[in-house]
């Protein structure tokens, strides 16, 4: 018994030291990246998303999943306070997961979310990239929960596979 509380605790203290610790992600150009114009990156859009005229970003309308950019005039340390999660769950979001990531050595912040909307529930991941002493840019990958096992960890993986060109 004292060998499995040892392991249990070892498990936890591990997960917690984890989350405490920036997720570094190293990505390498290839030819399947686009150039996503007005933000100095490149992404690997999914298969079956096909960029818009609506906003920057892509979109499967089949699905009701799309990926945005948009630009915060604010410093990264500003935008970050913004995804407190109380101050998420005051706008409806549900918070399952928050991590700090370093891509390809860009500071960069994810977080996890559900979200009730038009009748039905989302999963949003939210990424935050420092792109700048006051300006910080923001991509929305957003799909329907009732697709989650199709499209979670697809959506993630494109996200955090981005390249910052700053």
């Amino acid at each position: 018994m004292k060998k499995f509380w040892t392991g249990f605790l070892m498990t936890i203290c591990l997960t917690a030291f984890a989350q405490l610790t920036p997720l570094h992600i190293e990505s390498r150009h290839t030819e399947f990246y686009e150039y996503v114009d007005g933000y100095h990156m490149s992404i690997v859009p999914p298969e079956d998303f096909t960029a818009t005229d609506c906003y920057t970003g892509f979109q499967w309308p089949e699905m009701a999943a799309s990926i945005s950019f948009a630009k915060i005039p604010a410093d990264f340390a500003t935008s970050k306070a913004t995804m407190e999660p109380n101050l998420l769950k005051s706008r409806g979001l549900g918070v399952r997961l928050q991590r700090e990531v370093l891509m390809n050595g860009i500071e960069g912040f994810v977080t996890k979310c559900t979200q009730m909307e038009k009748g039905g529930q989302y999963v949003k991941y939210i990424l935050l990239i420092n792109t700048g002493t006051d300006e910080t840019t923001l991509v929305n990958a957003v799909f329907p929960l009732a697709e989650q096992e199709k499209l979670d960890v697809l959506l993630r993986n494109t996200i955090l596979g981005i390249i910052y060109h700053g």
